[in-house]
């Protein structure tokens, strides 16, 4: 995973990378800061968990992916079925390479978990 973590970093312009479980304790994680990852992971399970919630509490499928844009970065989350989250945040970039990006990483990961 930390390969995988590593690479969408270099594919995705991606800083802080973590695969991590639902209820957000991480698995693996690559980071090119001084991050807390703990804190990373928790607040993204709930950002991805909260996602869930409100598409499902209007009858739709769960999001793929999940963007928030920042004008200093963008934060990615994608799920990886019951298993976790996959989620970074990137210095920037194009939505639809973000997006691209997250599921090609989620599936790879999926694979190996």
């Amino acid at each position: 995973m930390k390969k995988i973590l590593k690479d969408m970093e270099s594919s995705m312009g991606m800083e802080i990378g973590v695969v991590i479980t639902r209820n957000g304790i991480p698995m693996a994680w690559n980071s090119t800061g001084n991050t807390d990852i703990e804190t990373f992971a928790t607040l993204s399970a709930t950002i991805y968990g909260a996602s869930e919630v409100i598409f499902s509490g209007v009858n739709r499928a769960p999001p793929e992916v999940v963007i928030v844009s920042s004008p200093e970065g963008v934060f990615v989350a994608s799920g990886l079925g019951k298993k976790g989250i996959v989620s970074g945040i990137c210095k920037s970039g194009d939505s639809q390479l973000l997006f691209d990006g997250m599921k090609t990483a989620s599936g790879m990961i999926m694979e190996v978990l």
